[in-house]
């Protein structure tokens, strides 16, 4: 205890302060009761302290309650605007679903895929614009838009880009047209083609359009041949053309229940009489043979000039079977692709279209995806069927719908249409996405650049804007050579040919013309022994680093037939990125451009018909003998 006088520390059982001597009883007292009174003080500041801190602890749970009150209301009123949204967009009331995305971001605007839908909305309306601008705000307030959506399985910058980089189109028919389908057959014409050469669709300037059980033909301007009078469409050869053969439900005032497509006139089938037709069906067996070797007419058949779908067989055909088509066409297993008498792949594809415009659609579990003649993925395969292929195309009945598997359309025109988990989309033949998935219910394969395509129940025509064939070249930066690198490049070339050809043959000739406006002529050299078998072959020069400093180099780029052809400057003279090739024989014509694309060269069938009227104009490229240099200077 303390004195209360002087401060000393004193014994608890003192009476007198050892220090002063003072009475401590009654500083005792005193410092008890104020000790006391101190003592209570203190336990109500604690209990001040604790009440203190029970209110603050209410306050704080009741605080935390109330957001995630408010959160989870929040959040359902979020999903309730999305699941709202997604019905009227099932409902095609893009206004309605507009709205509601719209307020779903309004109340979460840190999740993407609102913003994506929202994009795509805008693309099923073709607004560009808007669909850029609502993935501009993604960007800035999305907390995932860099991450791929799980639900779209596209980030917002992806998806941006994709608009951004797409194809332009005009609408050629507007979406105006009823129909059930509009579409392509099977391509049938076996008298020029091998049979491993027509897995894939007869491209035409008519499409077969069908309204129930009946069909018809119509063109790209949306202009139909007579009307739905017709219970069967296919395509047939005759002679050096391939055509619609078209057969009636009941007879036609002319008595006939067939009838053929000639020009833009259905005409009574008096008799069909085809070309002689190649039939040849290639297969592999220790090397590339085909079925008719075991016959003695079926003499030694050179390997196709292209690349071909082939499949294996353990032996070779000796007449197992009655017909050598069934049995080819019966041969199990995978598909590789070969050329040249090689193969370029194994036998990896469950399916495998027909080469077409440098292209190879091909299938493995179920996917579709596209592959160029040196094997190479151009377009993943990752895509569903788009096309139903005839499975039977050598033994054909007219009138008779012939049984179809699942397929997918072959590349024309420059492009490809593919569909994905039911949304359309269109790609050019190097894999650049021109019609953004989704904008059309249904795309149809391009036709001197225009395509069926189906919007809101309707088809219409759209025609693109090709930068690869007329706007390519207006970019490019344009390389002038000296002829002494044309003759230094070109000359080997010619002198091969006339070695392997003038000899037994006669003369081959060449052109020497710049084909896609870049600078650099191309030299096209024929090839082969006569009309039946001529081909071009087509090379540019290109400038490549060496070690010891830029040298040049001839490099092939491909081939186009000669089959009676010509070849022509485009009709302003030369001013267009391709050439026009004309070929004409036995009545029947064909008109095709020839272009470069991705250091390939491709080829599009404008026109044909078979009224004896073989197409030119004015502007006959220059061609001489192999031997004569002088196109070179």
């Amino acid at each position: 205890m303390y004195c209360r006088k002087c401060g000393t520390e004193n014994r608890d059982e003192a009476k007198f302060c050892k220090k002063c001597g003072s009475a401590l009883n009654e500083m005792t007292n005193a410092g008890s009761e104020k000790h006391n009174t101190e003592a209570k003080k203190k336990k109500s500041l604690i209990w001040i302290i604790v009440l203190i801190f029970i209110i603050l602890a209410a306050l704080i749970i009741g605080v935390s309650l109330a957001v995630k009150n408010k959160e989870e209301k929040s959040r359902q009123e979020y999903v309730n605007c999305i699941t709202e949204a997604e019905k009227y967009l099932t409902e095609l009331d893009y206004e309605n679903a507009e709205a509601m995305y719209l307020m779903a971001i309004d109340i979460e605007p840190k999740y993407s895929d609102p913003y994506i839908k929202l994009a795509d909305i805008y693309l099923l309306q073709e607004k560009y614009a808007e669909a850029v601008e609502i993935l501009e705000k993604a960007e800035k307030n999305a907390e995932d838009s860099e991450n791929k959506s799980q639900e779209t399985g596209i980030s917002v910058s992806d998806k941006k880009e994709e608009i951004k980089n797409r194809g332009e189109y005009t609408w050629v028919v507007e979406p105006t047209i009823e129909a059930d389908d509009i579409n392509y057959v099977t391509d049938e014409d076996y008298s020029q083609k091998t049979m491993n050469g027509i897995n894939l669709q007869f491209i035409s300037p008519y499409a077969v359009i069908r309204q129930g059980e009946s069909l018809g033909l119509i063109n790209l301007d949306g202009e139909m041949i007579g009307n739905l009078d017709y219970k069967w469409i296919g395509a047939f050869h005759l002679g050096w053309s391939e055509t619609y053969i078209l057969e009636r439900t009941t007879r036609g005032i002319e008595g006939f229940t067939t009838y053929y497509l000639e020009g833009d006139t259905v005409e009574p089938a008096l008799g069909l009489g085809g070309g002689d037709p190649c039939c040849y069906s290639f297969y592999w067996c220790n090397g590339l043979h085909h079925v008719d070797e075991y016959y003695s007419w079926g003499g030694d058949v050179k390997a196709p000039s292209e690349a071909i779908p082939v499949r294996m067989s353990e032996e070779l055909y000796q007449g197992q079977t009655e017909s050598n088509y069934l049995w080819w066409r019966n041969l199990q297993g995978g598909y590789a692709v070969c050329k040249d008498g090689q193969l370029i792949t194994d036998f990896i594809y469950d399916k495998c279209g027909s080469y077409s415009e440098g292209l190879f659609a091909v299938c493995k579990d179920n996917k579709w995806g596209y592959i160029n003649e040196e094997g190479e993925i151009v377009i993943p395969i990752e895509y569903d069927s788009s096309w139903k292929k005839n499975i039977e195309q050598y033994y054909i009945v007219f009138g008779e719908e012939a049984e179809k598997e699942d397929f997918c359309y072959a590349a024309s025109g420059g492009y490809i249409p593919l569909v994905k988990d039911g949304k359309w989309e269109l790609r050019d033949i190097s894999g650049k996405l021109i019609i953004l998935p989704g904008v059309f219910e249904e795309i149809r394969p391009v036709y001197d650049g225009k395509c069926w395509v189906k919007k809101n129940g309707l088809w219409g025509v759209v025609e693109l804007e090709s930068e690869s064939q007329s706007k390519e070249g207006d970019t490019k930066e344009k390389t002038e050579l000296d002829s002494a690198i044309y003759h230094a490049q070109y000359e080997p070339i010619l002198l091969e040919t006339q070695n392997q050809y003038q000899e037994s043959y006669g003369s081959n000739y060449y052109y020497c013309f710049d084909i896609d406006k870049d600078g650099v002529k191309e030299l096209m050299v024929q090839t082969g022994t006569c009309e039946a078998d001529y081909m071009y072959q087509i090379y540019t020069i290109r400038e490549i680093d060496a070690s010891d400093g830029k040298t040049f180099e001839a490099v092939y780029l491909g081939e186009v037939s000669g089959f009676h052809s010509s070849f022509y400057a485009d009709e302003n003279g030369g001013t267009e990125n391709y050439i026009i090739r004309s070929s004409g024989h036995m009545g029947y014509g064909y008109v095709y451009h020839v272009f470069i694309q991705d250091g390939k060269v491709v080829e599009q069938e404008i026109s044909s018909n078979d009224n004896a009227e073989y197409y030119a104009n004015e502007y006959l490229l220059p061609s001489l003998e192999v031997s004569n240099y002088s196109l070179l200077n």
